[in-house]
């Protein structure tokens, strides 16, 4: 014959384990109702102190980013000056060179019946030729001096303009207490501390 279901064994002495009681349900519940504002307020205050952190990385990202940009810029600042004062150094000293040559075939050239002939031609020669080369020299150096200039701002107005946030951006990045009530009620708002998982929020990646 088919037996029933075997009847759980008598506890030690013969006698069956007392089952709750109401009183004790109700006090459980108690100690429940308790402790769950003390649990969501600690989870409250984790999730607050976690959204900071999370605040302040990113701001503390927003500004590497910008100090990154203006290492850049003054490295192509550097740069170009190195160009714009080497040449203004060589028009400064070409000009004194052209001024030399210019009193040299003016005030102070050699008058006829001084020297022979040739030494005149060849001095005036020679002069004329330094005073050409020493000419394109200045171009050359005012149009090296334009050409950095020009480059350096146009790297940094269409090239290294600072990253600076807009709107939206920042709106993205700050965090109201409000977030915390559309998390989840078992995972975030009512989670057991030291018990249950890492309580990481999920808005972290």
């Amino acid at each position: 014959l088919a037996q029933g279901p075997a009847e759980p064994a008598p506890a030690a002495g013969g006698q069956r384990p007392p089952a709750m009681t109401f009183f004790e349900l109700g006090a459980l519940g108690l100690a429940a109702g308790h402790a769950a504002p003390a649990v969501c307020g600690y989870n409250r205050t984790g999730f607050l102190f976690d959204k900071g952190q999370q605040v302040t990385r990113d701001l503390q990202a927003l500004s590497y980013q910008v100090q990154k940009v203006d290492l850049y810029r003054q490295d192509i600042r550097d740069l170009s000056q190195l160009t714009i004062q080497r040449s203004n150094w060589y028009h400064f000293v070409t000009a004194i060179f052209l001024g030399i040559c210019a009193t040299m075939m003016g005030p102070g050239k050699i008058l006829h019946g001084v020297a022979p002939e040739w030494v005149l031609w060849h001095h005036r020669v020679t002069l004329c030729t330094a005073f050409a080369f020493l000419l394109a020299s200045m171009w050359l150096a005012m149009r090296a001096s334009l050409v950095a200039s020009s480059h350096n701002t146009r790297l940094q107005l269409r090239h290294l303009r600072p990253p600076l946030p807009d709107r939206p951006a920042l709106d993205g990045i700050i965090a109201c207490a409000e977030d915390f009530e559309r998390e989840d009620l078992a995972s975030v708002v009512f989670r057991a501390p030291f018990l249950s998982g890492s309580g990481r929020l999920s808005s972290d990646p």
